[in-house]
């Protein structure tokens, strides 16, 4: 016989009729977040949750669930006068996916531009320089930042409508770096989408008239500007342009904003019984 205990929560989150359960779960959370509600992605119905800022989380009662956790992206870093160089794009953010058992809530950290962001102990790190979970496009003929090679979709479920085409943790382009009395230009390094690495700096004779790419929702960088914040989260800033116009007139411009990171959670709709 099974015992009064086990038989009402095996009646609440059976695997027939178990969604009910899911969906009427009282579910709180003190800051900025979306409850999105029940919703089809790849795998099965969930129910799912977006947390955009810090705060406490609070489930009625224990459910086994997965979470994504996105560290914030690095800033671009500035052009040098001192080293004659422009700024290197920042990479995105760390990603990780990973399931919790008889989970209740408790602090949720979502970090700033480098910061960490973790839920349940499960941490992933912001990134601090060109090179993190996805890497940023090196600047002047400095090499590339290299990326983890991990996906960076939440859950590996590119196809789901919220994030569909939108991979988090891109990478930030590389600044300009261009030479007037030389007639020498390079384009910043792209930043690298989706776990990739960034991509090196192109040298070219041609006037800079267009912004360098970064990374899907990474920062970019244009001719003799400060390099873009990024768009996304997870995604590192586009690097600052450094430009000579003669041996007594140059510009160091700043390097641009990485973004915050995020945390979701998803519940299934079946339930395991254990």
């Amino acid at each position: 016989m099974i015992p009064k205990r086990f038989a009402l929560r095996r009646r609440m989150f059976a695997k027939k009729g178990g969604g009910g359960g899911v969906a009427a779960l009282s579910i709180s959370y003190s800051g900025e977040w979306t409850d999105h509600g029940m919703v089809a992605m790849t795998g099965g119905e969930y129910r799912l949750l977006e947390f955009r800022s810090s705060g406490t989380l609070s489930i009625a009662k224990p459910v086994n669930c997965e979470v994504c956790v996105v560290g914030g992206g690095a800033d671009g870093s500035s052009g040098s006068k001192t080293e004659g160089q422009a700024g290197v794009g920042g990479a995105g953010g760390y990603l990780k996916n990973a399931s919790l058992t008889a989970y209740s809530g408790g602090g949720v950290i979502i970090g700033a531009a480098k910061g960490a962001s973790s839920i349940g102990g499960i941490v992933a790190n912001g990134a601090a320089s060109k090179n993190g979970g996805t890497g940023a496009g090196g600047a002047d003929i400095q090499a590339a930042g290299k990326g983890d090679g991990i996906s960076k979709y939440p859950f590996g479920d590119s196809a789901y409508e919220q994030w569909q085409d939108k991979p988090h943790c891109g990478g930030g382009s590389g600044g300009v770096l261009e030479y007037v009395p030389e007639d020498e230009y390079y384009f910043g390094g792209e930043g690298g989408t989706n776990g990739g690495d960034g991509k090196a700096a192109a040298e070219s004779t041609k006037s800079i008239t267009h912004a360098t790419p970064g990374g899907k929702y990474g920062g970019g960088s244009g001719s003799k500007g400060k390099g873009s914040a990024a768009s996304y989260y997870g995604s590192g800033g586009g690097g600052g342009t450094y430009y000579v116009r003669s041996s007594s007139s140059e510009t160091a411009a700043a390097g641009g904003s990485g973004y915050q990171g995020i945390v979701y959670l998803r519940i299934a709709k079946t339930q395991s019984e254990e």
